[in-house]
Parts: structure tokens; sequence; C-alpha cells
């Protein structure tokens, strides 16, 4: 049964749990209103007038009625849309004194920080710890490891030779807590650090302890010029780059089964512009040469021109053939260089021409 819109006092002796819920609701708002004005957002003055008429209902402790209770639901709705990705709950985590249901019963009684501000110390101290694994290995090999790896017997020996192994690993996660920790300050200071998302950034800790090391079996540091511990480190800062490698990987992998092996489709060699020199508005013939003969499917390139110049968004090279022809035109109003892309099979080629 609903409570009675003409008899507010009802409510607080039937229905207390919906009062108490929705005083709550006014109190989260008033807290977003307040936080929005201190900041200089410019809130618009219909849902501050009806935010304070709401807030009336806190000195009373009485039931609203329904036009009263809509129409603070709908500036309560507004505010939030406005002050996305600020709400009642990333400011409470982010303010000294709030004790969040997430906290561990310890640091309930030994700290008031805020709960953003103690998941940036957990960073801290797991950065720290990755540091002195990163520096105390190489000294402590040094010491224990003979020259000759295979000789080692005693069990620090071992253990340290173990550990080597570990070494990349520790370096993406390092990577990864240097990218959570610059994240977390700024949304500490932006007012936006969502507990929601905790369990996503220990997820990320794990993938750029995983990537640190899966990454050296598709990526030769030497042949990209940098270190190896250089290399974990990154993919763990950016695991995009490992996720993209892994694709790309995937693809060739399936692209060779589902050709049987037997054929790889040629990339693109080259693409050749003539004439190279057009006046705006004039046309031209694009020459594509791939790496190779098409095989019996043929290859299709994209075509990616300057946004100055039409042309086909593809071209067919058909079986046997190495090279297919297009036409283009520059577009009226066109000067200076302008260029023809040509893509396929994860290779691509640029020319140029001028526009007169």
């Amino acid at each position: 049964m609903a409570p009675d819109d003409t008899n507010p006092k009802q409510d607080q002796t039937s229905h207390p749990s919906p009062l108490s819920g929705f005083l709550q609701e006014i109190r989260d708002a008033v807290e977003l209103m307040t936080f929005a004005i201190a900041k200089g957002f410019n809130v618009d003055d219909k849902i501050v007038d009806a935010l304070k008429k709401a807030e009336e209902y806190l000195l009373n402790e009485a039931w609203p009625p329904a036009a009263d209770r809509s129409a603070f639901e709908k500036a309560y709705r507004d505010l939030a849309q406005f002050m996305k990705p600020v709400n009642i709950e990333t400011l409470r985590a982010t303010r000294d004194g709030w004790i969040g249901p997430r906290r561990m019963w310890i640091t309930r009684w030994l700290t008031r920080k805020s709960d953003a501000t103690l998941f940036s110390t957990k960073l801290w101290f797991w950065i720290v710890v990755s540091v002195l694994f990163t520096l105390a290995l190489p000294f402590l090999s040094s010491l224990y490891i003979p020259n000759d790896e295979e000789s080692a017997r005693s069990f620090v020996s071992v253990l340290l030779l173990a550990l080597k192994q570990l070494s990349p690993f520790v370096f993406g996660l390092l990577g990864a807590l240097t990218y959570l920790l610059r994240c977390a300050h700024g949304y500490i200071a932006d007012r936006t650090f969502d507990m929601e998302r905790i369990p996503e950034y220990y997820s990320r800790m794990l993938l750029g302890f995983v990537g640190g090391g899966i990454v050296l079996l598709f990526v030769d540091p030497k042949a990209v010029g940098y270190g190896q511990d250089t290399v974990s480190f990154v993919v763990g800062y950016n695991t995009d780059i490992l996720f993209d490698l892994l694709e790309r990987v995937a693809g060739a992998i399936a692209s060779k089964s589902k050709d049987g092996g037997a054929t790889s489709k040629p990339g693109v060699a080259s693409v050749t512009v003539s004439p190279r020199e057009l006046k705006p508005g004039g046309s031209g013939t694009a020459t594509v040469t791939l790496k190779s003969a098409a095989p019996a499917a043929g290859v299709t390139v994209s075509i990616a021109p300057d946004a100055a110049v039409t042309a086909p968004s593809t071209v067919s090279v058909p079986a046997g053939a190495n090279s297919a022809q297009f036409s283009f035109t520059v577009k009226d109003g066109a000067k200076g260089k302008v260029s023809v892309s040509a893509s396929a099979n994860g290779s691509s080629a640029t020319d140029h021409l001028t526009v007169s």
C-alpha cells in the first residue's frame, strides 16, 4: 500500500524505510549540488530550486506529495547527468573521513584517509616492492650465481636463476602500476575515482604482469632497438600493444589455416601516380604494384586518397597479375602537395603529386 500523500505523518510510523531512503537521496543530491556550485559549475536554476525545496523535508522528515517527489527525482536525474563522471559515490570515495563499505576492518580504525587515497597507497607499496625486486635481483645474482650458470648447484643460486625468469613479468607489472598510479592521482584530483572499477584496476595489474613476459614470445627486443626490460615495461604500461600484436598474429594464423598454407596474399609494393603535377579539377591515373603476383582469388587493394582527391575506395588485382590501375581527380580549390595511398594484407605505400 502506497503512502497517503494527504497525510505525511502516516508514513513516519507505517513506512519508515521508504522515508529514510528518500531523505538519504535528498542528502546525496544536495551534497552533489553543493560540490558543483563550489567548483563553479553552471547548474540550472530549476535544478537548484527543486533540490532546495526538497531539502526542506530534511527538517520535518515528512513524506512529500507525489508532485514534489517527482520534481525532486527529475532534478536529481538532470544534475547527475550534468555532473558526469562525478557522482555521489565518487565524491565519497575521494573524501577523507568517509568509511566506505569496501574498506578492510583494520583500516577502519587505523586511518581516516579516503578510499581512493588508500588504493593509491597500495599502488605505491607494490611499486616499491617491484623496484626493490628489479634492483636487488641483479646485485644478488652477481654474488651467488657463477659465470657458468649451468654449474650453479646451491639453493640460493638456483632460486635466483628461477627469479631471473620472472624479471620481465615484474617489469610488466611495474609498467601497469605506473599507469594506474598516474590515472588514480588524476581521478582523485577530479573527484571521479570510482570504487566500482577497482576489480578492473586489479585486472590491469594482472594483465601487465602476464603481458610483460608473454610479449617476449612474439617480439625480439634487439629487432626493435630496445632492451628486454624496456619492452616489458612499455607493454605493461599500455597493454593494448600486446592485444594488437596478438590479434595480428591470430589473424595471420587464421589466414594461413584458411588458405591451407599453400598460398599467401601479397602486400602492396608501391603506388605510382601520373602525371606528377595537375591543376585543380584535373584527372590522372595511379598504378598499384603488388610484391608478387596475385593468387587465384585475386587481391583487393584499399585506396585512401587525401581529402582533396577523389578516387575509388578499392581496386582489384586479378589472378596472376601484379598491378592494377585506377583513375583519380583533383578537386577544385585544391593546392600544394596531395597524396594517394594504397594498402592490402598488412602493407601499404603512398605517392604524391603537386597541385598548382
